[in-house]
């Protein structure tokens, strides 16, 4: 369970970074998320700062 949790946080992390890299507007990833412009915005950046 913990090195699924582990690398989890990795891959989230390294997508939510390469999406921002990219420059993907936010309103592009909240749509394939399925999530509003503001609710996409919150969950990627939170996943930029898991541990």
């Amino acid at each position: 369970m913990a090195a699924l949790a582990r690398t989890t946080v990795r891959i989230s992390r390294a997508a939510a970074c390469n999406a921002q890299a990219d420059e993907v507007p936010w309103d592009a990833i909240g749509k394939s998320l399925g999530l509003t412009e503001q609710d996409a915005r919150s969950r990627l950046t939170s996943y930029t700062f898991q541990r």
